[in-house]
């Protein structure tokens, strides 16, 4: 669109003299006398052009001090997006919550459980951080991404660390033996291994990618413009 304009503004300028020789040459315009003749109008129309033709390029040249302004900011956005998807994406650790609970101190089980309730706020956390950016986007791969994240996140604290939680309180309360808590855990453990880390490859980081190729996409666009 700007080639288009630029192209019809030099033509125009390449073709004024034509016409305003074409218009002076003639006694009258449209019943209405030309004062003067055609060699005192030219200066006088000369310099108009002359202006016109310095304003276009201002003009001109301050939108491409504007477009460069505008890039420069994008890739800015576009970096710092990057590194805050690939933050989200690599603070999800799905092994924690086993090695948590591997070696149980005693029957007291007091420093597992409070490492589960941290893991469990610090994901909840991460889950309504992203959310908070990311959810109300107009972007859908966006939305995607926010979906996938907060899916997974939220069986990760809702099932997993809670039934861990059940687990090890069980584990303490004599309600269950070291045995069966073993058994539970390895229950626990193949689902993380299997099904969370299943979604996480097929939806949570495939959805990221998606979502940062369009936005270099949408960059790229802005470059060629």
């Amino acid at each position: 669109m700007r080639k288009c304009r630029l192209v019809l503004v030099c033509a125009l300028l390449l073709i004024s003299p034509i016409i305003l020789n074409y218009l002076l040459s003639r006694n009258a315009l449209w019943n209405y006398t030309v004062v003067g003749e055609g060699k005192d109008w030219l200066p006088y129309y000369g310099s108009i052009m002359s202006s016109i033709a310095a304003f276009y390029i201002l003009y001109q040249t301050l939108m491409q001090n504007r477009n460069l302004a505008l890039l420069s900011h994008k890739h800015e956005e576009l970096k710092l997006l990057k590194r805050d998807i690939a933050r989200i994406i690599s603070s999800i650790d799905l092994t924690q919550i086993i090695e948590n609970s591997l070696y149980v101190d005693g029957f007291n089980c007091t420093q597992e459980l409070l490492r589960l309730n941290a893991l469990a706020q610090y994901y909840t956390k991460e889950s309504n951080a992203v959310f908070l950016v990311y959810g109300n986007s107009n972007d859908e791969y966006a939305l995607d991404f926010c979906n996938a994240f907060c899916t997974i996140i939220d069986s990760i604290v809702k099932e997993d660390i809670d039934e861990m939680t059940r687990t090890l309180v069980e584990l303490r309360s004599n309600t269950i033996t070291k045995d069966e808590y073993k058994q539970r855990l390895l229950v626990v453990a193949k689902r993380i291994t299997e099904e969370r880390q299943q979604y996480y490859k097929e939806f949570v980081y495939p959805s990221a990618q998606r979502y940062l190729m369009n936005e270099e996409k949408k960059y790229s666009n802005l470059i060629e413009k």
